[in-house]
């Protein structure tokens, strides 16, 4: 009689396989021994695969691991392999000719500068190198910028259900970086029209967005704000944003600070207990992150965002609509009352709050359904209303706004939205930026404080408690004269009155005898 236990044949998971696992522990909906029933695993493997979670997770979420191995190895030169994957990664974007004698000259010369002098790579290093990082051959030989069609099928087909069957609809976030010139008005349009901006004098007016929300449209995050200045001068007196900020001298988005944004949400994501995937592009801003408990990265497969991310099937275009709305209100309003029309960043922080609101709950879902991404529990939104691209009720402002001041010929209202879409957002790293942040990560040094800007217009006069009451009094009796006004509204400034009564005791200290003077008058 032959025995079972040696009869039985041993099962090689790869990677993702035993992500699935350990996400599905984490989960918590069912016990380890189903678990391991699903799989089709002895129990005794299922507490092995638990043991390595720290390390699965690690390079499961990282666009830079080839997920289908089945063995994790360490192995020497990693510093000399994750600058070449950086640098790789960099020219796949800028659609650079690749082969295996240029990366092998790459990997000699960034490996020089990371003080290697006895490192020499060759074909079978490199071989090697593309088969950690799950690179396939094609990719080597002067690749396009064309949508891979058999990649995207891949991901809705067969790793997209996976997603679904281990995280809710509601714990699925798409994460996606935009640029904004956030002074532009319309006389400037032609000076960007089909330009792309790398930094220079126009960097001085622009700012990254980080937009993330979730596919169910339950959650819209924090606007992630990147400027330039570090301490503008309109900050300050002000505590409090609607906003995350952070700079650096080129306002893009950094790997570093990717990095600082992913810890600091999954931090939140762990005292809320709740375990959820995010996906992003695959781009050299978005290292992998370590050490991560509550979020699994996915990283979206190069050439493939314009079709299935669903950021850019029309949220992003929505909250930058949004955005040049309320500017062109502003000036209209500014002109009307005879007064200059100026934008500060603490203005723009305050308008693409605004704009972000404005994105509406259906736009969110139809945009994830747009990209591949959907589910039964989407399916309360209203595929009849599409707002994904709302440009008819802008005409109207935007016809208003040409009777106001003079627009040069041949800006169109589109040409206005779409000035800054080739605006460069992430780090476009050289050699030497390679080289700084591998060093970094190996010697755990920090980014440097950047600089600050004075090219900001100086702060605004921060109005005192009793000059607040009164303007919100102010506001009630407008709307109060109005007719069809809808409850919202009151609830609102319901709301803000509260707020004011709570913070009455810090606020009464900042009142003067002028204010007392005031009132009693």
């Amino acid at each position: 009689m032959t025995d079972t236990k040696t009869s039985r044949k041993k099962k090689a998971l790869d990677l993702d396989v035993k992500f699935q696992i350990v996400a599905a522990v984490d989960l918590g909906q069912k016990s380890k021994k189903d678990i391991a029933a699903e799989f089709g695993i002895p129990k005794s493997t299922l507490s092995t695969i638990l043991k390595q979670r720290e390390t699965i997770l690690s390079k499961c979420q990282s666009s830079e691991f080839n997920t289908a191995r089945k063995r994790i190895r360490s192995f020497e030169f990693q510093d000399v392999d994750d600058a070449l994957f950086l640098w790789f990664k960099s020219a796949r974007n800028k659609n650079i000719a690749l082969s295996g004698p240029l990366l092998m000259q790459k990997a000699d010369e960034l490996a020089a500068k990371l003080g290697h002098v006895n490192f020499k790579a060759n074909n079978a290093w490199v071989e090697r190198f593309k088969q950690r990082r799950g690179i396939i051959s094609k990719a080597m030989h002067g690749e396009s910028a064309a949508v891979d069609h058999l990649v995207v099928d891949n991901l809705l087909t067969s790793q997209l259900p996976n997603y679904l069957a281990v995280f809710h609809p509601k714990d699925i976030f798409n994460a996606d970086e935009t640029g904004l010139f956030y002074k532009l008005v319309p006389q400037r349009t032609l000076q960007l029209k089909g330009e792309q901006c790398h930094g220079g004098k126009k960097s001085k007016d622009r700012i990254t967005l980080l937009v993330t929300a979730n596919m169910t449209s339950t959650e819209k995050l924090k606007l992630l704000v990147i400027g330039k200045s570090a301490k503008p001068r309109c900050f300050k007196n002000v505590r409090s944003l609607p906003v995350d900020y952070r700079s650096n001298k080129k306002a893009w988005m950094t790997g570093a600070l990717f990095t600082e944004w992913v810890k600091d949400l999954d931090k939140s994501m762990k005292r809320q207990k709740r375990k959820i995937l995010l996906l992003v592009d695959n781009c050299p801003a978005h290292p992998k992150v370590s050490g991560l408990t509550s979020i699994t990265l996915a990283f979206l497969p190069p050439n493939t965002t314009s079709k299935i991310q669903p950021m850019d099937q029309g949220i992003i275009a929505n909250v930058k609509v949004n955005y040049r709305r309320e500017m062109m209100s502003d000036i209209i309003k500014a002109f009307d009352s005879q007064q200059e029309h100026s934008v500060s960043i603490l203005t723009a922080i305050n308008t693409a709050h605004r704009a972000w609101r404005h994105v509406t709950s259906s736009c969110i879902v139809n945009c994830f359904a747009k990209g591949g991404f959907k589910s039964a529990a989407c399916s309360e939104s209203s595929d009849d209303e599409d707002d994904s691209t709302p440009l008819a009720n802008l005409q109207t402002v935007w016809n208003e706004l040409v009777r106001a001041m003079p627009v040069p010929d041949g800006v169109t209202l589109e040409d206005y939205l779409t000035a800054d879409e080739r605006f460069v957002i992430t780090e476009q790293l050289t050699d030497d930026d390679i080289v700084s942040e591998i060093i970094g990560k190996r010697d755990g040094h920090s980014d440097s404080e950047p600089e600050d800007d004075t090219q900001e217009p100086p702060e605004q006069p921060m109005p005192t408690a009793v000059e607040t009451h009164k303007a919100l009094e102010t506001v009630r009796l407008f709307f109060q004269s109005k007719g069809d006004i809808r409850l919202p509204v009151f609830d609102s400034i319901a709301d803000i009155d509260s707020a004011l009564e709570v913070m009455r005791p810090t606020l009464s200290k900042q009142t003067t005898i002028s204010d007392y003077v005031t009132k009693r008058d």
